[in-house]
């Protein structure tokens, strides 16, 4: 198994050419609709081996014949940098290609002076302009963390340079679009269920004149499903027949849109995830970025179901974070996909069950099976969009900390999170206090802590590497006060998606979750007595620790050659259809 890090270099414009432009000089005169359709076609190409990745087959694909001596002395210029650099270099960058589209929104109109020639020349300077912004900020890096003397360095040096976009490139989107399903549909199915939402879901429907949410559901699917069946790496097209139901249909994606006069948010792109497609004539809609229009069946709509219950006058939800949070997250989505994952095997206990038994600060769920213990805790939460963008690690430890480990309320009061909450969990097995389960011997059990995150962002080079050492240190108090936590081992960072993903192959025991922590942990931990035969394989080595887990598994799993078909989304999906 490979180490699953790769480090790449996105071109910049002062590695090209001298001078120094400004972008609103390179982007005027370059109408709204021109731009936004080349931003679009750029965020069409696979995020993973697309062959535009090489930077010559993108130089080449991108301009016209009237161009070739710009183009022959562009090439020229990028290849004597690869045989500087021996890197792999990138043109089209997601990030910036959605600063383009969100430029031609913000800054352009419909009237176009340049001629197509010239605009070919200024948005390829444009895109190489926009990536020395991004790249000088992520250098910012090492700025922030300069002054940390520890071995965890090099975790929060990769962490901070890639957290800003680490979600928008690296990601398997038929691992996303199974997760977007089947949590949109267990969503709905929760606020069916729940009489404090029936306000809140009727109030959708009416606004999307849908009958019930199965109707809302079967009308965005496709344009996700598009997402992935797209035989060309372009933009994607949904175009709306003519018949009967136009009108309607015109009016449901009217209200997915991003409109022109909506004013975009800078950080995060959260108005593009909310409304990722776009209209470019009566009846036809475009596909804004792949990734977005996929997480628009549950990402997105969570954004939607925030504004209706904003506007609600009786019914609206308090708190509706805080309610999907717990009642959602932490609940719905955890206890179904571990129920799901073991069925009537291993011991086990939800957070409600062993609350109810009298438990105090109780795990979000127990696992036990024979001398091998599980404590989930589950937490469903974001950084902040302006602090992920800053590529400064003192913001994002700090918001980390806040998020996973504890929150300073000053005068010597702390609030717990995750990792405190974990610990306290791991010293009340070890003083065998469950109450739930007593029914094991702490001498010889194993202890496995699982922080369990609800978002993509958090599958990042260097963070579990990160959040392990806060555990460890908080591991290390508790063996000062007498217990023995050998066996406990390092704090794992999960995905729900990747247990939800996988959930057919824990059930059927084609693989086990202590098979894959273990297995995670060995390969992320550096062989400091291996004889290394060269520099490279060092390099390799250390890469290969950075990684998260969801990588790990990916691999993992591929390498038994497992097939994997969630039944989940057979039969959650096939019920949209009942």
């Amino acid at each position: 198994m490979d180490s699953g890090f790769k480090m790449e270099l996105i071109l910049e414009y002062s590695k090209i050419f001298d001078d120094e432009p400004k972008l609103e000089d390179l982007l005027s005169g370059i109408g709204r609709n021109t731009l936004r359709k080349i931003a679009v076609f750029f965020l069409g190409f696979d995020n993973q081996n697309s062959k535009f990745h090489d930077p010559i087959e993108f130089i080449e694909m991108l301009f016209c014949k009237e161009n070739i001596g710009f183009v022959n002395d562009v090439c020229d210029k990028v290849k004597a940098y690869q045989n500087t650099t021996q890197a792999k270099i990138i043109i089209p960058y997601t990030l910036t290609s959605l600063t383009l589209f969100e430029y031609a929104f913000q800054h352009l109109g419909e009237n176009e002076t340049l001629t197509q020639v010239e605009i070919e020349v200024n948005v390829f300077k444009a895109c190489l302009l926009i990536n020395e912004v991004h790249t000088i900020k992520a250098h910012k890096a090492f700025d922030t963390v300069k002054s940390i003397k520890e071995d965890n360095y090099l975790s929060e040096l990769i962490f901070t340079m890639s957290y800003a976009d680490s979600d928008l490139i690296n990601f398997d989107p038929y691992q996303i679009l199974t997760a977007q399903i089947v949590k949109s549909i267990m969503l709905f199915e929760m606020l069916e269920q729940d009489g404090k939402a029936t306000q809140l879901l009727k109030a959708f429907l009416d606004y999307f004149e849908c009958a019930n949410w199965k109707d809302y559901l079967k009308a965005v699917l496709p344009v996700a499903l598009q997402c992935i069946q797209k035989r060309n790496e372009a933009h994607i097209d949904i175009l709306i027949e003519e018949n009967e139901h136009t009108e309607q249909s015109i009016r449901f994606f009217d209200k997915l849109i991003i409109s022109d006069t909506e004013e975009l948010i800078e950080h995060d792109f959260t108005s593009v995830r909310a409304n990722p497609i776009y209209q470019v004539d009566e009846l036809t809609y475009r596909v804004v970025f792949p990734l977005f229009a996929m997480e628009m069946l549950h990402k997105g709509l969570y954004f939607k179901l925030a504004a209706i219950n904003n506007s609600l006058e009786d019914g609206q939800i308090s708190n509706l974070k805080g309610y999907y949070g717990e009642n959602f997250s932490e609940n719905y989505l955890l206890y179904e996909t571990m129920q799901r994952m073991y069925g009537k095997s291993y011991k086990k206990y939800t957070g409600e069950e062993m609350k109810a038994s009298g438990l105090v600060g109780e795990p979000d769920y127990y696992l036990r099976n024979g001398n091998k213990i599980f404590l989930f805790e589950s937490k469903d939460v974001f950084i902040r969009a302006d602090i992920k963008a800053s590529f400064d690690y003192t913001q994002l430890e700090q918001a980390l900390k806040e998020k996973f480990y504890f929150v300073d309320k000053g005068k010597g009061k702390i609030k717990k999170k995750a990792i405190l909450q974990i610990l306290f969990s791991v010293k009340n097995t070890l003083d065998r206090t469950m109450i739930v389960d007593v029914d094991y011997s702490e001498k010889r059990v194993v202890i496995y802590p699982i922080l369990v995150t609800h978002h993509h962002q958090f599958d990042v080079s260097g963070l579990n590497n990160i959040l392990k050492e806060w555990f460890k240190d908080e591991l290390g108090k508790l063996g000062g006060e007498g217990y023995d936590v050998s066996r406990v081992t390092p704090l794992t960072v999960i995905n729900i998606d990747d247990l939800l993903y996988y959930q057919d192959l824990f059930r059927n025991k084609q693989i086990t979750l202590e098979e894959l922590i273990d297995g995670y942990h060995e390969h992320t931990t550096f062989n400091k007595k291996k004889q290394y035969r060269n520099r490279a394989e060092i390099d390799e080595e250390v890469q290969a620790t950075l990684i998260p887990f969801s990588t790990y598994a990916t691999k993992y799993i591929g390498s038994k050659q497992l097939k994997i078909h969630p039944n989940i989304l057979k039969e959650k999906g096939f019920s949209l259809f009942d």
